[in-house]
């Protein structure tokens, strides 16, 4: 993951601008991290249709590259103004979605090199500026499928609206 760091003009924030896509799913902040080409943009677009498909409130925050910062104790992340609302289909090339600024990261998906059929529970979680977030590890697509993925990373996002995952961390 790249990180690049400096200290926001007048804010006096302490922002990190990351490689990653950021999305709301259900109200829950989800920040999926991965190295470049993994499918992180694929993952967002599959969550991002599901909830269409639902019936429930999904948003776009930003895909590529993003901005984090703590801000009162809760990890938030944005999208830097020029990406927002845009993210590749690859094979196709940038689209446009409805997005939002910003919103507090929930959930931390990690697109991982290999499936852990059981994974451990200190697996499950993740420290990103000095805040520990719940961590939801995926193998790539092309080893589990994009089903597959989808199917975690919602069943990760129902464990944080039951505090399973919370109560995990």
């Amino acid at each position: 993951m790249t990180v690049e760091q400096n200290t926001h003009k007048g804010t006096g924030k302490n922002i990190q601008n990351i490689h990653g896509t950021g999305l709301i799913f259900n109200g829950h902040g989800v920040l999926i991290r991965g190295h470049s080409g993994a499918g992180k943009s694929l993952l967002a677009l599959a969550l991002l249709e599901t909830a269409h498909n639902l019936n429930i409130g999904a948003f776009l925050i930003g895909d590529d590259r993003l901005n984090i910062f703590n801000e009162a104790g809760e990890l938030i992340m944005s999208g830097p103004e020029t990406l927002r609302g845009k993210i590749e289909l690859s094979g196709y090339g940038i689209i446009d979605r409805a997005f939002v600024e910003s919103a507090p990261i929930n959930l931390v998906v990690d697109i991982v090199s290999e499936l852990v059929r059981m994974p451990e529970e200190k697996a499950m979680t993740t420290s990103i500026l000095g805040i520990n977030l719940p961590r939801c590890p995926v193998a790539k697509n092309r080893d589990i499928g994009l089903t597959h993925q989808r199917m975690i990373v919602v069943e990760a996002i129902n464990n944080l609206r039951s505090g399973a995952l919370e109560k995990k961390t």
